[in-house]
């Protein structure tokens, strides 16, 4: 047998290779039938390979002269060369060299041995494409918005006392004893009271939280979600909670409390609750929450309601110290650091020339589930908003007025994603959000409410963190 073939592939992920033997008669350097065939074979498995590079080197074995082996062996490997050229191997992916009798791989002494000798040597090398990383084991947009919000602020009270806590971006939520429907034999086990607030686009964001009511558009002073458990069951609240929220966007005279509600497409739909709305100047709790008393008594029954509790709770010492939780009791220049870092719009300088009563909350009541503060955007000319781009079942596309903290689901319809009954002439951004393979894709685009543009949505492909970051240049 004149022709053998030899393969050796290497165990590496993604460099490969493989190696040939043609065998010739004594003095011969032609190419048999069988081997135009293993050529042809060969070239049509290797030709279409990423960085293929093929090395071929001529041998002979040891009888006659030196010099006339050496020709030989160049004649052989040359030979080889030119048919794998005919077979379409383009010539910069080949190399030639020969050793004539000085390589041989076996015994000149043995007849088996010379054959082994007298042959060309094939040595193909490539590069296969990395693999694609595996997709996301999410199934769908929800999924999505689940890994990249953050777990909630959770909060270990105790049921029979009033507890006072405090969110890391400044809402403070008064519980008062006895708020929970409890079995007997769980009364004096560890409540675990659960708080998200949402004051950042980015988080409205992730949360799928939008700023629509029956079709007016809202703008957003903080969002919130209160829930409580006991060893991971829902436990019902029966007493209205005191929430405050610092006032970090300032409203107008529409401002008020909204429930959400999950509807069926996963969105947030916003109710207005018919509730009064306080707002209490940031004096009322600085310096360890000392109040001036005299005003008592002239002031209305809401606010009289706070005032009497802080007193009560700084008088007899009762405030719950629950986990994670600093001690309301804290200095002025602790308080201003604190809000330094949470109030957008603020810088440091402009902070320390504000004065007390002015960093102030608004408060209300609720038995948890979603609350958002919202005042009406007003809307003068109306006008429809609408950005061409192709639907996708796992698509979610979202317009933001950042300048009115509001953000507005888009529908999808003829070509594209649009809304009615929008400011004319306000500037917005364009987010879409979507599922393609199992990983996330997010594009943005800017545009102007009424104003046809052409819009260009080039999608980037994110891990979760990457997307986060992202998402978080929105704010």
């Amino acid at each position: 047998m004149l022709g053998l073939l030899a393969f050796f592939i290497t165990p590496f992920l993604t460099a490969q290779s493989l190696e040939k033997i043609l065998l010739f008669p004594s003095g011969d350097w032609e190419l048999t039938a069988s081997q135009h065939i293993e050529l042809e074979s060969l070239v049509a498995e290797l030709k279409e390979l990423d960085s293929l590079l093929i090395r071929l080197e001529g041998h002979t074995d040891d009888v006659g002269q030196e010099v006339d082996n050496l020709l030989l062996s160049r004649q052989r490997v040359e030979n080889v060369q030119r048919a794998l050229l005919a077979l379409g191997v383009a010539p910069s992916a080949i190399e030639v060299d020969f050793y004539g009798e000085s390589n041989p791989r076996s015994d000149n002494a043995l007849a088996t041995g010379k054959q082994a000798n007298r042959r060309v040597r094939i040595m193909a090398h490539w590069t296969l494409s990395a693999p694609p990383p595996e997709p996301l084991a999410l199934g769908d947009l929800e999924e999505l918005f689940s890994g990249l919000q953050e777990p909630p602020q959770t909060f270990c009270i105790d049921p029979n006392r009033d507890t006072v806590l405090v969110g890391e971006q400044g809402t403070i939520v008064y519980v008062r004893a006895h708020s929970f429907v409890l079995e007997p034999g769980q009364r004096k086990r560890c409540v675990e009271l659960a708080l998200t607030e949402v004051y950042e686009l980015a988080d409205m964001l992730v949360h799928r939280l939008t700023t629509t009511s029956d079709g007016e558009l809202l703008q957003s002073s903080g969002m919130f979600h209160i829930g409580a458990s006991l060893a991971g069951k829902p436990v019902e609240i029966i007493q209205d909670l005191l929430v405050m929220s610092p006032q970090k966007y300032e409203g107008d005279s529409t401002l008020g409390v909204y429930d959400g509600v999950r509807v069926a497409n996963g969105l947030m739909d916003w109710q207005r609750r018919e509730e009064y709305l306080g707002r209490v100047p940031g004096n009322l709790f600085w310096e360890c929450f000392q109040v001036d008393t005299t005003e008592v008594e002239r002031c209305g029954f809401f606010f009289c309601q706070i005032r009497r509790f802080f007193r009560r709770i700084m008088g007899k010492k009762i405030v719950e110290k629950a986990v994670g939780t600093p001690s309301p009791c804290i200095s002025i220049d602790e308080r201003r650091e604190d809000f330094e870092g949470k109030y957008q719009g603020f810088s440091a300088e402009q902070l320390k020339e504000i004065p007390q009563k002015d960093i102030s909350y608004y408060v209300f009541s609720r038995r948890g589930g979603w609350a958002n503060l919202d005042w009406l955007m007003k809307i003068s000319e109306p006008a429809t908003l609408f950005v061409q781009l192709e639907h996708h079942k796992e698509q979610e596309v979202r317009a933001i007025f950042p300048g009115q903290r509001s953000i507005v689901p888009l529908e999808a319809y003829g070509g594209g994603y649009g809304k009615r009954n929008l400011p004319e002439g306000y500037p917005v951004v364009v987010l879409a959000l979507r599922f393609v393979k199992g990983l996330p894709q997010i594009a943005t685009s800017r545009a102007i409410v009424g104003e046809e543009r052409e819009q260009n949505f080039d999608f980037q492909t994110l891990g979760m963190e990457e997307l986060k970051k992202r998402l978080k240049t929105l704010n």
